[in-house]
């Protein structure tokens, strides 16, 4: 164990602090993302709130217009059915 008397001849020498350069960096790379995390939220609070679309409505993404074969298709898929119908219940 330490006597009191070594503790005081130690601490009577100066002692050299080293500081580790990226620490500093990683608090002030921290800091920085703080400051923008804080600014988007202040952002986002002064933009009015968008209501959700109704169920009903079409979004505007989708109003590409139907080609003739897609018409087409479905009433291939329908004439099949009916068939198949037909030939079960007939």
């Amino acid at each position: 164990m330490f006597r009191p008397s070594s503790i005081a001849a130690l601490s009577s020498k100066g002692r050299t602090i080293v500081r580790d350069p990226r620490k500093h960096k990683k608090i002030r790379s921290a800091l920085v993302a703080k400051q923008e995390e804080r600014a988007a939220n202040e952002v986002q609070l002064h933009q009015e709130p968008k209501s959700p679309p109704l169920p009903f409505v079409q979004p505007t993404q989708n109003q590409q217009s139907l080609g003739l074969g897609s018409y087409m298709l479905a009433g291939v898929g329908v004439a099949v059915g009916v068939t198949i119908v037909g030939a079960i219940l007939g």
